[in-house]
């Protein structure tokens, strides 16, 4: 067996003991917004490589310099992290008294937002009386000469 990659270790160490940071979805019921984990590109590659929805040759691009071993180890190393996802989830549902009144709460508070809210949006509000963008044209401009006039040089042609 050959010497894994610091890269390969790191990742399957991380698998261990941070497996939020290959979370592929992840949704807060109540805004709909959903979370990536930090090494969300390749837990996506990896799901794909198992599931067979990646073709073999591309699933990541770092993939072709791993060696067989340290592919396998990298699949099933992900393969036991969501095992144990699964096994924690089927715990909580089972052992956990709370769980259904808390699903049904997120439920509840999700379903009596108003229709006309929508999810928080990851980018910052657009300022409503925010002046355009220099080079912006807009359909308020009232200087004349229309492109010319946008970017300001519509009086000079006159």
């Amino acid at each position: 067996m050959s010497e894994f990659c610091a890269g390969v270790k790191i990742l399957l160490e991380r698998m261990k003991s941070n497996p939020e940071d290959f979370e592929l979805h992840q949704y807060d019921m109540p805004t709909m917004q959903g979370v990536k984990g930090r090494f969300y590109d390749f837990a996506q590659s990896i799901e794909g490589i198992i599931l067979g929805t990646v073709e073999k040759g591309k699933p990541w691009r770092d993939w072709q310099y791993f060696t067989d071993e340290e592919r396998k180890a990298l699949i099933e190393g992900f393969k036991a992290m969501k095992r144990t996802k699964f096994d924690e989830k089927i715990m909580e549902r089972v052992f956990d008294e709370g769980y259904i009144e808390r699903q049904h709460e997120e439920i509840r508070r999700y379903y009596s937002q108003p229709l006309t809210s929508s999810p928080p949006s990851m980018y910052p509000p657009q300022q409503m009386n925010a002046a355009p963008h220099p080079f912006q044209i807009t359909t308020t401009d009232n200087t004349g000469g229309g492109l010319m006039g946008a970017i300001g040089l519509g009086g000079i042609f006159k």
